[in-house]
Protein backbone atom coordinates (compact mmCIF):
# COMPACT_ATOMS: atom_id res chain seq x y z
CA UNK A 1 0.00 0.00 0.00
CA UNK A 2 1.30 3.31 -0.84
CA UNK A 3 -0.65 5.12 0.64
CA UNK A 4 -0.16 8.63 0.15
CA UNK A 5 0.93 10.17 -3.43
CA UNK A 6 0.36 13.52 -2.90
CA UNK A 7 2.53 15.37 -5.25
CA UNK A 8 4.05 12.32 -6.69
CA UNK A 9 3.88 11.26 -10.49
CA UNK A 10 3.09 7.43 -11.87
CA UNK A 11 3.46 6.85 -15.60
CA UNK A 12 3.23 3.76 -17.08
CA UNK A 13 3.78 1.99 -20.30
CA UNK A 14 1.05 0.08 -22.17
CA UNK A 15 2.67 -2.86 -24.44
CA UNK A 16 0.80 -5.49 -26.97
CA UNK A 17 1.09 -8.14 -24.54
CA UNK A 18 1.79 -11.03 -27.33
CA UNK A 19 4.56 -8.89 -29.10
CA UNK A 20 5.90 -6.29 -25.72
CA UNK A 21 5.40 -3.33 -28.38
CA UNK A 22 5.23 -0.56 -26.81
CA UNK A 23 2.30 1.19 -27.89
CA UNK A 24 1.27 3.64 -25.67
CA UNK A 25 1.26 5.21 -21.58
CA UNK A 26 -1.17 5.79 -19.38
CA UNK A 27 -0.29 8.07 -16.59
CA UNK A 28 -1.37 10.13 -13.31
CA UNK A 29 -0.34 13.72 -11.95
CA UNK A 30 -1.13 17.02 -10.45
CA UNK A 31 -3.18 19.21 -12.91
CA UNK A 32 -2.63 22.74 -11.55
CA UNK A 33 -5.42 24.04 -13.60
CA UNK A 34 -7.82 22.18 -11.62
CA UNK A 35 -9.88 22.91 -8.48
CA UNK A 36 -8.12 21.27 -5.60
CA UNK A 37 -8.51 18.24 -5.24
CA UNK A 38 -6.56 18.52 -8.33
CA UNK A 39 -5.17 14.50 -9.25
CA UNK A 40 -5.62 14.03 -13.09
CA UNK A 41 -5.22 10.51 -15.05
CA UNK A 42 -4.41 10.74 -18.86
CA UNK A 43 -3.35 8.40 -21.37
CA UNK A 44 -2.47 8.43 -25.17
CA UNK A 45 -2.32 5.67 -27.74
CA UNK A 46 -0.40 5.05 -30.98
CA UNK A 47 -2.59 6.44 -33.94
CA UNK A 48 -2.37 2.29 -35.53
CA UNK A 49 -3.77 1.34 -32.18
CA UNK A 50 -6.91 3.89 -31.05
CA UNK A 51 -9.93 2.62 -30.66
CA UNK A 52 -9.03 -0.70 -29.69
CA UNK A 53 -9.89 -0.46 -26.01
CA UNK A 54 -6.16 0.12 -24.62
CA UNK A 55 -7.10 3.32 -23.24
CA UNK A 56 -10.03 1.93 -22.05
CA UNK A 57 -8.45 -0.82 -20.23
CA UNK A 58 -5.15 1.23 -19.17
CA UNK A 59 -7.47 3.70 -17.55
CA UNK A 60 -9.42 1.13 -15.92
CA UNK A 61 -6.58 -0.52 -14.42
CA UNK A 62 -4.68 2.76 -13.12
CA UNK A 63 -7.82 4.02 -11.44
CA UNK A 64 -8.16 0.66 -9.64
CA UNK A 65 -5.15 0.95 -8.37
CA UNK A 66 -5.29 4.22 -7.58
CA UNK A 67 -8.63 3.99 -5.02
CA UNK A 68 -7.38 0.44 -3.93
CA UNK A 69 -3.64 1.07 -2.78
CA UNK A 70 -3.72 5.20 -2.05
CA UNK A 71 -5.78 7.69 0.02
CA UNK A 72 -7.21 9.04 -2.92
CA UNK A 73 -10.66 10.15 -2.83
CA UNK A 74 -11.71 11.75 -5.73
CA UNK A 75 -9.65 11.68 -9.77
CA UNK A 76 -10.45 14.42 -12.46
CA UNK A 77 -9.59 13.52 -16.34
CA UNK A 78 -9.49 16.44 -18.25
CA UNK A 79 -10.08 16.04 -22.45
CA UNK A 80 -10.72 18.62 -25.40
CA UNK A 81 -14.07 19.30 -26.15
CA UNK A 82 -14.26 18.02 -29.59
CA UNK A 83 -11.92 14.48 -28.64
CA UNK A 84 -14.55 12.44 -29.16
CA UNK A 85 -12.18 9.27 -28.55
CA UNK A 86 -10.80 10.64 -25.15
CA UNK A 87 -14.19 11.91 -23.88
CA UNK A 88 -15.75 8.18 -24.46
CA UNK A 89 -12.44 6.83 -22.60
CA UNK A 90 -13.63 8.65 -19.75
CA UNK A 91 -17.23 7.65 -20.34
CA UNK A 92 -16.68 4.14 -20.19
CA UNK A 93 -14.59 4.73 -16.74
CA UNK A 94 -17.22 6.21 -14.79
CA UNK A 95 -16.21 9.77 -14.66
CA UNK A 96 -18.86 12.38 -14.18
CA UNK A 97 -19.14 15.61 -16.36
CA UNK A 98 -18.31 18.45 -14.15
CA UNK A 99 -18.01 21.85 -16.42
CA UNK A 100 -16.35 22.70 -19.32
CA UNK A 101 -12.19 24.25 -18.69
CA UNK A 102 -10.22 26.60 -20.54
CA UNK A 103 -6.63 25.62 -19.81
CA UNK A 104 -3.82 26.81 -22.17
CA UNK A 105 -6.73 28.49 -24.36
CA UNK A 106 -8.53 25.64 -25.43
CA UNK A 107 -11.71 24.37 -24.17
CA UNK A 108 -11.54 21.24 -22.48
CA UNK A 109 -14.71 18.96 -21.11
CA UNK A 110 -13.74 18.36 -17.04
CA UNK A 111 -14.97 15.14 -15.25
CA UNK A 112 -14.23 13.74 -11.96
CA UNK A 113 -14.27 10.35 -10.27
CA UNK A 114 -15.77 9.83 -6.81
CA UNK A 115 -13.90 6.47 -5.23
CA UNK A 116 -17.03 5.59 -3.91
CA UNK A 117 -18.87 5.45 -7.00
CA UNK A 118 -16.08 3.10 -8.06
CA UNK A 119 -16.33 0.62 -5.79
CA UNK A 120 -20.47 0.67 -5.73
CA UNK A 121 -19.48 -0.25 -9.42
CA UNK A 122 -16.79 -2.60 -9.69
Amino acid sequence: NTSNIDGHFLKLGVFIKETDEFIGWCCTGMKDELPSPNREIMYAISSEYQKKGYATKASKGLINYLFTNTNLDVINAIALINNVSSNKVIGKCGFTYLSQQTIENQLYNHYILNKSEWIENH
